[in-house]
Protein backbone atom coordinates (compact mmCIF):
# COMPACT_ATOMS: atom_id res chain seq x y z
CA UNK A 1 0.00 0.00 0.00
CA UNK A 2 1.10 3.55 -0.70
CA UNK A 3 0.60 6.65 1.42
CA UNK A 4 0.40 9.12 -1.43
CA UNK A 5 0.44 9.77 -5.14
CA UNK A 6 2.59 11.97 -7.39
CA UNK A 7 1.16 12.96 -10.75
CA UNK A 8 2.89 14.01 -13.90
CA UNK A 9 0.97 17.02 -15.23
CA UNK A 10 0.90 17.03 -19.03
CA UNK A 11 -1.10 14.10 -20.35
CA UNK A 12 -1.95 12.84 -16.87
CA UNK A 13 -3.92 15.57 -15.10
CA UNK A 14 -4.44 17.85 -18.11
CA UNK A 15 -4.77 17.11 -21.83
CA UNK A 16 -2.06 19.66 -22.72
CA UNK A 17 0.12 16.96 -24.28
CA UNK A 18 -2.27 16.44 -27.18
CA UNK A 19 -2.26 20.18 -27.88
CA UNK A 20 1.53 20.33 -27.69
CA UNK A 21 1.72 17.61 -30.35
CA UNK A 22 0.11 19.90 -32.92
CA UNK A 23 1.74 23.15 -31.80
CA UNK A 24 5.27 21.77 -31.47
CA UNK A 25 5.27 19.83 -34.72
CA UNK A 26 4.18 22.92 -36.68
CA UNK A 27 6.90 24.97 -34.98
CA UNK A 28 9.63 22.36 -35.49
CA UNK A 29 8.73 21.55 -39.08
CA UNK A 30 9.51 25.18 -39.88
CA UNK A 31 12.80 25.29 -37.94
CA UNK A 32 14.38 21.82 -38.12
CA UNK A 33 15.17 20.84 -41.73
CA UNK A 34 15.44 17.15 -40.85
CA UNK A 35 12.38 17.09 -38.57
CA UNK A 36 10.11 14.05 -38.83
CA UNK A 37 6.89 14.03 -36.80
CA UNK A 38 7.90 10.55 -35.63
CA UNK A 39 10.77 12.22 -33.74
CA UNK A 40 8.28 13.95 -31.46
CA UNK A 41 8.14 10.98 -29.11
CA UNK A 42 11.78 11.62 -28.16
CA UNK A 43 11.07 15.00 -26.54
CA UNK A 44 7.84 14.13 -24.71
CA UNK A 45 8.44 14.45 -20.97
CA UNK A 46 11.74 16.33 -21.41
CA UNK A 47 12.51 19.73 -19.95
CA UNK A 48 12.86 22.68 -22.35
CA UNK A 49 16.64 22.63 -21.97
CA UNK A 50 16.93 18.91 -22.64
CA UNK A 51 14.56 19.12 -25.60
CA UNK A 52 16.61 22.00 -27.01
CA UNK A 53 19.83 20.00 -26.78
CA UNK A 54 18.20 17.12 -28.65
CA UNK A 55 16.73 19.43 -31.30
CA UNK A 56 20.07 21.15 -31.92
CA UNK A 57 21.49 17.76 -32.83
CA UNK A 58 18.60 17.41 -35.29
CA UNK A 59 19.46 20.78 -36.87
CA UNK A 60 17.30 23.33 -35.01
CA UNK A 61 18.17 26.71 -36.54
CA UNK A 62 17.28 29.08 -33.66
CA UNK A 63 19.27 30.02 -30.58
CA UNK A 64 18.48 28.89 -27.06
CA UNK A 65 17.06 32.23 -25.86
CA UNK A 66 14.81 32.58 -28.90
CA UNK A 67 13.65 28.97 -28.54
CA UNK A 68 12.81 29.47 -24.87
CA UNK A 69 10.93 32.70 -25.58
CA UNK A 70 8.98 31.12 -28.43
CA UNK A 71 7.97 28.17 -26.26
CA UNK A 72 6.94 30.35 -23.36
CA UNK A 73 4.64 32.35 -25.64
CA UNK A 74 3.11 29.20 -27.13
CA UNK A 75 2.79 27.57 -23.73
CA UNK A 76 0.95 30.39 -21.99
CA UNK A 77 -1.60 30.46 -24.82
CA UNK A 78 -1.98 26.68 -24.74
CA UNK A 79 -2.30 26.31 -20.97
CA UNK A 80 -4.57 29.31 -20.54
CA UNK A 81 -7.00 28.61 -23.39
CA UNK A 82 -6.74 25.02 -24.56
CA UNK A 83 -5.63 22.63 -21.81
CA UNK A 84 -8.39 20.98 -19.76
CA UNK A 85 -8.39 18.25 -17.09
CA UNK A 86 -8.58 14.71 -18.43
CA UNK A 87 -11.91 12.96 -18.15
CA UNK A 88 -12.67 11.81 -14.59
CA UNK A 89 -9.59 13.50 -13.08
CA UNK A 90 -11.96 15.46 -10.84
CA UNK A 91 -13.60 12.23 -9.63
CA UNK A 92 -10.21 10.64 -8.88
CA UNK A 93 -9.00 13.66 -6.92
CA UNK A 94 -12.18 13.77 -4.85
CA UNK A 95 -11.76 10.10 -3.89
CA UNK A 96 -8.11 10.62 -3.02
CA UNK A 97 -9.03 13.62 -0.88
CA UNK A 98 -11.73 11.64 0.92
CA UNK A 99 -9.11 8.98 1.69
CA UNK A 100 -6.67 11.64 2.93
CA UNK A 101 -4.02 10.59 0.44
CA UNK A 102 -1.02 12.87 0.08
CA UNK A 103 -0.79 14.34 -3.43
CA UNK A 104 1.87 16.12 -5.47
CA UNK A 105 2.72 17.10 -9.04
CA UNK A 106 6.16 16.40 -10.54
CA UNK A 107 6.52 17.96 -13.96
CA UNK A 108 9.04 18.91 -16.64
CA UNK A 109 6.88 21.91 -17.50
CA UNK A 110 7.47 25.40 -16.11
CA UNK A 111 5.60 26.37 -12.97
CA UNK A 112 4.00 29.37 -14.70
CA UNK A 113 2.49 27.06 -17.33
CA UNK A 114 0.98 24.75 -14.73
CA UNK A 115 -0.40 27.69 -12.79
CA UNK A 116 -1.97 29.09 -15.99
CA UNK A 117 -3.77 25.78 -16.60
CA UNK A 118 -4.93 25.50 -12.99
CA UNK A 119 -6.28 29.05 -13.02
CA UNK A 120 -8.19 28.56 -16.28
CA UNK A 121 -9.77 25.26 -15.22
CA UNK A 122 -9.14 24.64 -11.55
CA UNK A 123 -8.99 21.13 -10.15
CA UNK A 124 -11.51 20.16 -7.44
CA UNK A 125 -8.74 19.45 -4.92
CA UNK A 126 -5.80 21.72 -4.22
CA UNK A 127 -2.49 19.91 -4.67
CA UNK A 128 -0.15 21.71 -2.31
CA UNK A 129 3.13 20.17 -3.48
CA UNK A 130 4.17 21.07 -7.02
CA UNK A 131 7.69 20.34 -8.22
CA UNK A 132 8.91 21.57 -11.60
CA UNK A 133 12.15 22.05 -13.50
CA UNK A 134 12.03 25.69 -12.36
CA UNK A 135 12.85 24.70 -8.79
CA UNK A 136 16.39 25.49 -7.64
CA UNK A 137 16.67 22.05 -6.04
CA UNK A 138 15.95 20.32 -9.37
CA UNK A 139 19.18 20.00 -11.31
CA UNK A 140 17.99 17.76 -14.12
CA UNK A 141 14.58 17.19 -15.68
CA UNK A 142 13.07 13.83 -16.59
CA UNK A 143 14.22 11.11 -17.23
CA UNK A 144 16.48 11.95 -14.26
CA UNK A 145 14.80 11.25 -10.89
CA UNK A 146 15.23 14.78 -9.47
CA UNK A 147 11.60 15.98 -9.61
CA UNK A 148 10.29 12.78 -8.01
CA UNK A 149 12.91 12.73 -5.28
CA UNK A 150 12.09 16.34 -4.47
CA UNK A 151 8.36 15.59 -4.37
CA UNK A 152 8.94 12.70 -1.97
CA UNK A 153 11.03 14.93 0.29
CA UNK A 154 8.38 17.66 0.37
CA UNK A 155 5.69 15.06 1.15
CA UNK A 156 7.97 13.71 3.91
CA UNK A 157 7.63 10.20 2.51
CA UNK A 158 9.95 7.42 1.39
CA UNK A 159 9.81 7.16 -2.43
CA UNK A 160 9.01 3.44 -2.12
CA UNK A 161 5.82 4.39 -0.27
CA UNK A 162 4.55 6.60 -3.09
CA UNK A 163 2.69 5.92 -6.32
CA UNK A 164 3.46 7.80 -9.55
CA UNK A 165 1.29 8.12 -12.66
CA UNK A 166 3.09 8.86 -15.93
CA UNK A 167 2.20 8.87 -19.62
CA UNK A 168 5.68 9.00 -21.18
CA UNK A 169 8.74 6.80 -21.33
CA UNK A 170 10.93 9.61 -19.93
CA UNK A 171 8.50 10.15 -17.07
CA UNK A 172 8.36 6.46 -16.17
CA UNK A 173 12.16 6.28 -16.19
CA UNK A 174 12.23 9.28 -13.84
CA UNK A 175 9.74 7.80 -11.38
CA UNK A 176 11.28 4.33 -11.40
CA UNK A 177 14.81 5.72 -10.96
CA UNK A 178 13.54 7.57 -7.89
CA UNK A 179 12.18 4.33 -6.42
CA UNK A 180 8.45 4.90 -6.97
CA UNK A 181 5.81 2.36 -7.91
CA UNK A 182 4.68 3.68 -11.28
CA UNK A 183 1.44 3.32 -13.21
CA UNK A 184 1.67 4.02 -16.92
CA UNK A 185 -1.35 5.85 -18.31
CA UNK A 186 -2.75 5.34 -21.80
CA UNK A 187 -4.64 8.57 -22.39
CA UNK A 188 -5.69 8.21 -26.02
CA UNK A 189 -2.91 10.34 -27.48
CA UNK A 190 0.34 8.73 -26.31
CA UNK A 191 0.39 5.58 -28.43
CA UNK A 192 3.96 6.34 -29.53
CA UNK A 193 5.23 6.13 -25.93
CA UNK A 194 6.60 2.91 -24.49
CA UNK A 195 5.14 2.19 -21.05
CA UNK A 196 7.07 -1.07 -20.66
CA UNK A 197 8.99 0.03 -17.56
CA UNK A 198 5.81 0.87 -15.65
CA UNK A 199 4.73 -1.55 -12.92
CA UNK A 200 1.23 -1.62 -14.39
CA UNK A 201 -0.78 0.23 -17.04
CA UNK A 202 -4.20 1.87 -16.82
CA UNK A 203 -6.37 3.06 -19.70
CA UNK A 204 -7.77 6.46 -18.84
CA UNK A 205 -9.43 7.21 -15.52
CA UNK A 206 -12.50 5.02 -15.90
CA UNK A 207 -14.11 3.36 -12.91
CA UNK A 208 -11.87 0.29 -13.15
CA UNK A 209 -8.71 2.40 -13.26
CA UNK A 210 -9.79 4.58 -10.34
CA UNK A 211 -10.55 1.49 -8.28
CA UNK A 212 -7.10 0.10 -9.09
CA UNK A 213 -5.49 3.35 -7.95
CA UNK A 214 -7.49 3.42 -4.74
CA UNK A 215 -6.47 -0.17 -3.96
CA UNK A 216 -2.85 0.94 -4.18
CA UNK A 217 -3.39 3.85 -1.80
CA UNK A 218 -3.44 3.03 1.88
Amino acid sequence: MHSGIVFDFDGVLYDSEKHWLEVENDYLLARVPAWDVRDYKNIVGCSLSEAYDYLKLKGLNVGRDEYFADYNTMALELYSNKAKPLKNVALLLRELTMNKAKMAIASSSKRSWIEAALQSSELPAKIEVIVTVDDESVINGKPSPDVYLRAAKLLNENPADLLAIEDSSNGIDSAKSAGFYCLGLRNGFNGDQSLDRADDVIYGFDRESIEKIMRLIG
